[in-house]
């Protein structure tokens, strides 16, 4: 998240508990007490994230979403509605809010919410580098609800130390969602290394991820370091895992159980500390059925 993020918050003087409990964890914070259809003064391109507190008839607040979303699309709306009102929560979901809650709230939720709706906007505004390749290709670009799901997945998985799966149909960005995860994850800064596992020979594959001693197969004349060494401290993209032979599945799990490597033709253990988002066309779980 973005240092000094700035938050709207509309609504009642109960939200002043939240604005002292968001400022506390540096947030920026703008309230304003009034009804929020007539907040025409505020300039909403100036905020990060608003937080609505529903205290106005169920269509005036649906009329000022909609307004709001038309005009900033990307900007991330959480509605705070009555315990009773669940039917204008889902409402304004519809049109577009990020997320809701139903009063009572839990603040700390609330605030780690705003936090992945920071994040989100963030994602939506930045471009996603693709190595080399040309400007008007580097993109995840949609502003559909499916996209805003996309978005919001990214940004919940992306800054925690976890591997990740991607799953989708070949063409559908795949890549894009695991290097936008690399971008906005805690290893940013360290490399990124893609490897096409169904575009490798199987008999190299094992050589190409784990690395092999001088000598330990024809052809092996010198030390060669794998993709697992090479992305230490950063991220090894595996796409089209589902192409993986059993033994090589094997192999792979062990890293992902002990974080460590062994070399072809070496006795030696490795320690990794590698984030793996892995991808695939394949239906995993119909596959392990069969």
């Amino acid at each position: 998240m973005l240092s000094n993020s700035s938050i709207l918050l509309l609504g009642e003087n109960s939200l002043e508990g939240l604005k002292i409990a968001l400022e506390s964890v540096e947030f920026e914070v703008t309230q304003i007490e009034q009804k929020v259809c007539s907040c025409e003064v505020v300039d909403i391109h100036s905020f990060d994230t608003i937080v609505i507190l529903a205290d106005l008839p169920d269509q005036g607040v649906l009329t000022f979403i909609e307004r709001l979303k038309s005009e900033q699309p990307h900007l991330p709306i959480i509605l705070i509605a009555a315990q009773h009102n669940s039917r204008m929560a889902i409402e304004a979901t519809k049109r577009g809010v990020y997320d809701f809650f139903l009063k009572p709230i839990e603040v700390s939720e609330l605030i780690d919410l705003i936090r992945k709706a920071v994040d989100t906007k963030r994602m939506m505004s930045n471009r996603v580098e693709l190595g080399n390749q040309e400007a008007h290709q580097d993109a995840i670009i949609g502003t559909s609800r499916s996209m805003l799901q996309v978005y919001k997945s990214i940004g919940r998985v992306a800054a925690k130390p976890i591997d990740v799966l991607i799953q989708g149909e070949t063409g559908t960005g795949k890549e894009l969602a695991a290097r936008a995860t690399f971008q906005f994850s805690n290893r940013s800064n360290q490399s990124f290394i893609a490897v096409n596992c169904g575009a490798i020979p199987e008999t190299l594959l094992e050589s190409e991820l784990f690395g092999h001693e001088k000598g330990a197969f024809t052809g092996a004349t010198e030390r060669r370091i794998g993709r697992f060494e090479q992305a230490h401290e950063g991220t090894l993209f595996l796409d089209e895992i589902g192409e993986l032979s059993m033994a090589t599945q094997s192999k792979l799990l062990r890293v992902l159980q002990d974080r460590q490597i062994q070399l072809l033709g070496s006795n030696k253990v490795i320690s990794t500390d590698t984030r793996i988002i892995f991808a695939t066309n394949r239906n995993l779980e119909e596959e392990v059925r069969q």
